[in-house]
């Protein structure tokens, strides 16, 4: 719940495309999932910006574990 939903969408959207340009390869997809859900704290993701804020900052997490 709360915004745990929003990070996996986004990490899985982030690695999944990194995958298909050649970035990384297919079973580093799980494991990076998984870091960026281990490493976050939560949060109630009550506003569409607070929702938009923590997607930014998946993706931003994702291009960093690449």
């Amino acid at each position: 719940g709360g915004s745990y939903p929003v990070v996996l969408n986004a990490a899985n959207e982030e690695a999944v495309a990194a995958f298909l340009r050649g970035a990384m390869p297919f079973h580093r997809i799980a494991e990076c999932i998984e870091e960026v859900l281990s490493s976050h704290r939560g949060s109630d993701a009550a506003s569409i910006e607070g929702i938009l804020e923590e997607e930014q900052r998946t993706r931003a997490s994702v291009r960093s574990f690449i």
